[in-house]
């Protein structure tokens, strides 16, 4: 049966072969004698090694050292200075957890484009709670020595860097990857061959396109009032369909995010329609009225690809912006979900999208539902109220369907009588609306947990006396 674990450092002991000396302390605490020999895991491989013993803890913010002498450490994957927790089993130690976020490896600096300060506070929270966070991917991975070749941003010098290191295969697994048309297939094939040959735990493995998750949550009969109407695009015909009953339309790809492909359409009288689009981080607004054939044409120009139409919701304003609702849902330490935090994302003016990539900015939820409501708060506490119990539904239909998750996006529109709509599910969601709104709250929670749940999955517990 499997100890408490120990908070360690993994230092070198300059000799040669297989041999680990710890202080003494630790030795009694694991129950290792001197002069023994042990086998040492770390993620997939063991090594057997001989011990020796230290009355020297040789400390490093309270942690003792683990020397590994250098055959050891090039055979596991424990690069110097990682910090780790050790535990006893029956017949060996275990050093670990190692907590691998799959991600694309952009060719440019900073290698994860503006996922790099999430990944960057990952690994530090990582460093506090001795859990080792690295970032890798397909190509990453060297299965015939069951290693990582992995990147970890590097804090212990003069100057903060990214580097690579050899490192264990990961306990977890947390994919933060977007990989688009054949290399999807990829990724679904690392992921599956990481579960099945490496053990690990995988969660956020993904979600299937806008049109399924919107099937999977019409079923759920108590959602359905909270979803705005959408069907799949089959030409011209669609769209009039609902202009007859909707003052307008949303036009979405089936796959992607940001806000990238997404126009508006309206009609503006008989056989007359107005289309428009918020292009770049700018959030500079295009706006067109055509006629029907004019409409045929921005139709054939535009969609080049498999599109939602969805009934326009007349969302609830500050100014002249529009608002909607970013919620950031994540499992805790204890594996249950909560919501880390809540964030309005106004619009550029008269913008038809409102996220970030848009030019929209953030607003603190509470901040915002007063500007949104003025002449009636309680509004907007009961929309609050309904957001979160909409997304633990929500949540539960989605596990069920695509499976484990550790954290998820979900975006609300509140329209302008107060009732509640459900936009979309973002498996991958960004932290940068809570990193500008609550960097001490919200946003310091929303980088640990990922690590603090990762950590719970690997089933390393710390001794509490210890911290």
């Amino acid at each position: 049966m499997q100890g408490m674990a120990i908070p360690i450092v993994v230092a070198s002991v300059p000799v040669r072969g297989a041999w680990i000396e710890m202080p003494r302390h630790l030795s009694e605490t694991l129950q290792i004698e001197p002069n023994t020999r042990v086998a040492l895991r770390a993620g997939r491989k063991a090594v057997s090694c001989a011990v020796r013993i230290s009355d020297d803890s040789g400390s490093v913010s309270t942690a003792p050292l683990l020397r590994l002498s250098p055959a050891i450490r090039r055979t596991l994957g424990l690069p110097l200075g990682t910090r780790l927790q050790i535990r006893r089993s029956a017949d060996s130690l275990e050093v670990g957890p190692f907590f691998g976020i799959f991600a694309r490896y952009e060719r440019r600096w900073p290698p994860y484009g503006e996922q790099n300060v999430d990944f960057r506070a990952h690994m530090e929270a990582g460093r506090q709670r001795h859990v080792a966070v690295y970032t890798f991917g397909p190509r990453d991975i060297d299965w015939n020595r069951r290693l990582i070749r992995a990147l970890i941003y590097d804090t212990s010098g003069t100057r903060n860097r990214w580097r690579r290191v050899y490192m264990a295969m990961p306990h977890v697994v947390w994919n933060r990857s977007y990989w688009p048309g054949a290399h999807r297939r990829v990724m679904k094939a690392t992921l599956r061959r990481l579960r099945l040959r490496a053990g690990s735990m995988i969660f956020n493995a993904g979600v299937g396109t806008k049109w399924h998750v919107y099937r999977h949550l019409w079923e759920q009969e108590s959602l359905r009032p909270h979803l705005p109407r959408t069907a799949r695009y089959r030409g011209i015909g669609t769209v009039l369909r609902f202009l007859a009953r909707y003052p307008g339309v949303y036009m979405k790809p089936v796959w992607g995010g940001w806000g990238i492909g997404v126009f508006r359409i309206r009609r503006v009288g008989r056989n007359r329609f107005t289309i428009s689009r918020t292009l770049g981080r700018r959030g500079v607004n295009v706006s067109r009225t055509v006629g029907l054939q004019g409409l045929r044409a921005e139709l054939a120009r535009l969609v080049r690809k498999p599109y939602l139409v969805q009934q326009e919701i007349r969302l609830a304003r500050i100014g002249d912006r529009i608002v909607d609702i970013r919620v950031l849902a994540q499992r805790r330490s204890d594996g249950s979900w909560g919501i880390t935090g809540a964030v309005a994302r106004a619009g550029r003016r008269r913008s038809v999208i409102s996220n970030l990539h848009g030019g929209g900015r953030p607003i603190a939820f509470a901040q915002a539902a007063p500007k949104m409501f003025p002449n009636n708060p309680e509004i907007g506490a009961a929309a609050e109220a309904t957001i979160h119990r909409l997304t633990h539904e929500i949540i539960a239909v989605i596990e069920r369907k695509y499976g484990r998750f550790g954290e998820i996006g979900l975006d609300f529109g509140i329209d302008q009588t107060g009732h509640v709509w459900f936009i979309e599910v973002n498996s991958r969601p960004g932290k940068n609306s809570f990193r500008i709104t609550s960097r001490d709250n919200a946003w310091r929670a929303a980088t640990a947990n990922p690590v603090e749940y990762a950590n719970q999955l690997s089933r390393f517990q710390l001794e509490t006396s210890r911290g």
